[in-house]
């Protein structure tokens, strides 16, 4: 399944006859400087170019009439500074349907279809067939005329046909090709929630099956990274019942996100998955058993559950995807994607290469938020934990990177989150919680945020207000990689509010996670050394000492910037019973 494009310049004959060498010419610039650019940018392929035709196969119709629409756009541009006489204007035709692949070459009935459709199309705009007007449901760029029901050449039933006159590229898929100097767009992964198909319920399940897609399609779209496609188109399609790559490829999505609802009795089954619609892999299940009588009042427990686990599996499978593309075929979101992984293995060596992989995203797309926020996040790191020998300049650029990222989207959840960070390393305490909190509030299943929150709030004074904001965290994230951060904040706010016991077992889960840094000793070490547990504390100590033999109460205080002097007294009491050194104390702290 692919669709297909079909392109040909209009009176290429009388070109020829008029100037065949400046034809020719003119020919070679639009292929190199107009059409190439917007095949690749719409992560198409030319198969095959024929005197002045050109052959592309696409993923999806979306990316195949992007593309078109693109050239249409551009060579209009270019055509509007030159004679009538020396105008070159391009029919375009599309069509989406079965190929036969041979040693990369394209046959099929289907392609040529689409041969057919460029031939009765109109110049400068795109003719494309019934089955892609239908697969781009609501994202039309343009004006469109129905031609009706054509018979064409060499097939044997009528095809209903549609001239789009393009206006703009569509918004989710890179217009590389488009006139003017900007910056191109990224490509994000595209994704469709279908309705949960009931079996064997009443009609209050059916419209139980179209509320939790609906909801599910609202909580993945506050995810900026990723596209999701309307509910009009999404919910025209129906559940699944056919080939899933046929339903991705018809709603040009590259994955597939639908489920089914069982009853039996008083009890609800209520089964979802995420699907790779290209090649009709299963990426991950889910399973939910609910009370017939509950199910309306936890509807949205279960929506949060899927949406929070579908976002990082798809992490995971774009991450997959981009490590089996050749060096030289990697865009700025392939380089994301590799940088992210190495950022998320937490420890100093893969944050390194994380660095050097947001850089290249950068370098390839200046425009691309995501990555600007990835490069502050890194450098934040490298401030927090030690890393690097001058964390304030760590600090600054990633400050100054984050500022940027929010500008270019001011939208994105991850940015806001990133500067909240930075800011509270910088004691910037209150603005850091209005940053946190506004991530939040565009994307409340953002389980980072709520523990950068949380952590600024126990900074800040209000432990109290922190521990449901981390809990939280916990339940919207529940393998996060810092998980060891999440319960270490935990046992600090509870060991400020004077709850010994909730802050030792805290402290105790933080440090049997993976990929722990030295905090996590600390702090079990400070929680100890409080509740009088001498030879424990020192143990704990020692292991963090270990992991950051230079730690010293001067970092402490550069990293937690502890607001009230009560609580910053009963960390620094915990950590000195467990042996540290009273010589490493600032004199204004005093004993």
């Amino acid at each position: 399944l692919a669709a297909i494009g079909v392109a040909d310049i209009v009176g290429y004959s009388r070109h020829l006859a008029r100037d065949e060498a400046g034809t020719l010419a003119r020919l070679a610039t639009i292929r190199r400087d107009i059409v190439g650019p917007a095949v690749d940018g719409s992560r198409g392929r030319v198969v095959k170019t024929l005197g002045d035709g050109v052959l592309a196969e696409f993923p999806g119709a979306a990316e195949a009439v992007a593309c078109a629409a693109a050239i249409q756009l551009r060579l209009a541009e270019d055509n509007r500074h030159l004679p009538e006489a020396e105008r070159m204007e391009c029919r375009i035709g599309v069509h989406f349907g079965d190929i036969v692949d041979i040693g990369g070459d394209i046959f099929g009935t289907d392609v040529n279809l689409a041969a057919r459709l460029q031939a009765i199309g109109a110049p400068g705009q795109i003719c494309v067939s019934a089955a892609v007007l239908e697969a781009l449901g609501d994202r039309v760029a343009g004006e469109v005329t129905d031609l009706g029901p054509q018979s064409l050449k060499n097939i044997d039933q009528p095809v209903r046909v549609y001239n789009i006159r393009p206006t703009e590229i569509a918004a989710d898929v890179e217009d590389a090709a488009a006139p003017g100097p900007k910056a191109p767009r990224s490509r994000r992964p595209s994704l469709a929630v279908l309705p949960f198909e009931v079996v064997g319920g009443t009609t209050d399940d059916a419209y139980l099956g179209e509320g939790i897609a609906e909801d599910l399609m609202s909580a993945l779209a506050r995810c900026r990274w990723f596209f999701v496609v309307s509910r009009n188109s999404s919910f025209a399609v129906g559940p699944v019942r056919e080939d899933v790559r046929r339903t991705a490829a018809r709603l040009g999505v590259r994955y597939i996100v639908d489920g089914m609802i069982w009853r039996g009795g008083d009890k609800l089954r209520i089964r979802a998955r995420l699907v790779d619609g290209t090649d009709g892999s299963q990426i991950w299940s889910g399973r939910y058993d609910r009370e017939a009588s509950e199910i309306f009042a936890v509807q949205d427990e279960i929506v949060e559950t899927i949406a929070v686990t579908i976002e990082p599996e798809l992490e995971i499978s774009e991450f997959q995807r981009s490590r089996r593309k050749r060096p030289e075929r990697l865009d700025a979101q392939d380089c994301f994607y590799r940088a992210h992984w190495h950022f998320n293995q937490t420890n100093k060596s893969d944050i390194e290469i994380a660095k050097k992989w947001y850089r290249r995203a950068i370098e390839k797309e200046p425009t691309y938020a995501r990555a600007h926020a990835g490069l502050a996040y890194a450098l934040y790191a490298d401030a927090v934990f030690g890393y690097v020998e001058d964390p304030g300049a760590a600090l600054v650029e990633g400050l100054d990177l984050a500022r940027e990222a929010i500008s270019l989207d001011p939208r994105d959840a991850f940015a806001h989150q990133t500067l909240g960070s930075i800011y509270r390393l910088t004691g910037r305490l209150d603005a850091s919680i209005a940053a946190l909190q506004t991530a939040i509030d565009l994307n409340p299943n953002h389980g980072q945020a709520h523990y950068g929150l949380g952590f600024s709030l126990t900074l800040a004074g209000e432990p109290g207000r922190a521990l449901p904001l981390l809990y939280r965290a916990q339940r919207l994230s529940p393998n996060d990689p810092i998980m060891w951060a999440f319960w270490s904040v935990i046992a600090l706010a509870r060991q400020l509010l004077g709850e010994d016991a909730e802050a030792e077992f805290a402290a105790r889960q933080a440090v049997e996670n993976p990929n722990i840094e030295f905090w996590a000793w600390l702090q079990l070490a400070s929680v100890l050394g409080h509740r009088g547990k001498r030879d424990e504390a020192a143990e704990a100590l020692a292991e963090g000492l270990r992991l950051k033999p230079d730690f010293s109460l001067t970092m402490l205080d550069k990293t937690f910037k502890l607001r009230d002097p009560a609580h910053r007294k009963i960390y620094i009491d915990g950590l000195v019973a467990a042996g540290l050194p009273d010589g490493s104390l600032p004199e204004a702290v005093g004993a």
